[in-house]
C-alpha cells in the first residue's frame, strides 16, 4: 500500500469517529422540543354508544398540570364489540389526548360482575393493586356491579366469588 494510501484512510477514520462523536452531544444554542404532559385516562362505555354522555369519558382532562376541556372523536362504530377495550382519541387546547376505553354490554342489560383479574393480590402474597378500569366500570354501571373489588382472594364461607 502507499503512504498516500495509509494517511488518506487514517484522515477519513478520524474524520467518521468525530462526526459520530459529536452526534452524541447536544445541540448547544438550538431550540429543545417538549411534548405536553397529559393524564391517561381510563373510561368506560356501553356497546353501542356514540356519544361521550353515554361514557365516562371526563369533559376535561390535565394537560401540562391545566384542566382543559376535551373535544372526543366518537364513531358510529367506536364502541360495538362488548369487552374489548377502544383507545379513543380527542383534542384538548390543541394537544392531542387518548383514552383507553372498556367496552361493556348495554345498559339495557345491565353489567351485575367486572373483575380486573390480578388486581387483587395473588396466592404468593402479592398486595392488591387499584384498578383505573373497573372504576370507569363502576362508574358507568351506577349500582348494577356487585362486586366492590376488581379482584379478590375466594375465602369459604365468607367471599362469593374470588381466586
Amino acid at each position: 500500500m502507499s503512504k498516500t494510501h495509509i494517511v488518506s484512510k487514517k484522515f477519513v477514520s478520524i474524520a467518521m469517529t468525530a462526526i459520530l462523536s459529536f452526534g452524541f452531544l447536544p445541540a448547544f444554542g438550538l431550540p429543545t422540543a417538549s411534548a405536553a404532559t397529559v393524564e391517561t385516562v381510563y373510561a368506560a362505555a356501553y356497546m353501542g354508544a356514540t356519544t361521550a354522555a353515554e361514557t365516562t369519558l371526563p369533559a376535561e382532562v390535565e394537560v401540562d398540570g391545566l384542566s382543559t376541556p376535551v373535544t372526543w372523536n366518537i364513531g358510529d362504530d367506536t364502541f360495538a364489540v362488548p369487552y374489548d377495550t377502544a383507545t379513543v382519541t380527542g383534542m384538548a387546547g390543541g394537544t392531542s389526548v387518548s383514552a383507553n376505553v372498556e367496552i361493556v354490554p348495554p345498559s339495557a342489560n345491565p353489567l351485575v360482575y367486572f373483575v380486573d383479574s390480578g388486581r387483587g393480590g395473588d396466592s404468593l402474597g402479592m398486595p392488591a393493586t387499584s384498578s383505573p378500569v373497573f372504576e370507569a366500570v363502576k362508574e358507568l354501571s351506577d349500582s348494577t356491579l356487585l362486586n366492590e373489588a376488581p379482584d379478590q382472594r375466594y375465602v369459604s364461607g365468607s367471599t362469593d366469588w374470588g381466586f
